[in-house]
């Protein structure tokens, strides 16, 4: 993790500005994205993935059928998807041993939603921005190297401020059965689950950066 996280950021040292388009995600949903963004699909989950000039700026959106072991994203009130979001980011710093520096609910287009940011020892800072909508996931995240955070900032606060949502507040949880809720324990399952992933994904994504970057050197 420590190399992934080295050539990650000496990238980023060699970016110049880019240009940002809006990229429709689904029906509930579009974005700001760098243009140079890639797309991967594993199974079901889509993930974007773009170098930006001080970050690597990632979305994962998220079915319920494609989370492994059948979990079940069953929230029936408001104050169970907060329960799903603080297990979410424990789940996400507990896979390389983080911490959470600040954690704050917000209103998206008035669906509730979360941001939060958190540290890692190995000088690497995520801010993250967090929703569901029925049964689907949407984790944006942007990473860079701490020391660049004023920088970085500027870049989380475009992209989470470009979020376009298309459903209305009443429809953002999705009719559950009264069964007892696991809204905790799922999200600290999905939050793991992402950061794992998000390893090997970016490891992918580093190798095409780096391709790109060899072609434009020779055209230089």
């Amino acid at each position: 993790m420590a190399f992934l996280f080295a050539v990650l950021f000496t990238l980023q040292t060699n970016q110049v500005s880019l240009s940002w388009q809006q990229v429709s995600i689904n029906e509930d949903l579009s974005v700001e994205l760098p243009e140079n963004h890639e797309i991967i699909d594993t199974l079901g989950q889509v993930i974007y993935v773009a170098e930006s000039q001080y970050s690597i700026i990632t979305l994962s959106s998220m079915p319920e059928f494609s989370l492994p072991d059948s979990e079940s994203i069953s929230l029936r009130s408001i104050e169970e998807l907060k329960e799903f979001y603080d297990g979410l980011e424990k789940g996400t710093i507990n896979s390389k041993k983080g911490k959470i520096i600040s954690s704050n609910d917000i209103l998206l287009d008035s669906l509730t939603a979360r941001i939060f940011q958190a540290d890692y020892p190995n000088g690497e800072t995520m801010l993250n921005q967090v929703i569901v909508i029925q049964d689907h996931v949407y984790f944006a995240s942007v990473r860079f190297a701490t020391e660049n955070l004023d920088y970085s900032k500027e870049e989380a606060d475009r992209f989470f401020k470009s979020f376009q949502l298309n459903v209305k507040t009443k429809n953002q949880l999705k009719e559950v059965s009264t069964e007892n809720s696991a809204a905790y324990n799922v999200g600290y399952f999905i939050g793991k689950y992402i950061g794992y992933l998000m390893i090997p994904i970016l490891l992918i994504c580093i190798i095409v950066f780096l391709k790109k970057a060899r072609k434009k050197r020779a055209k230089a």
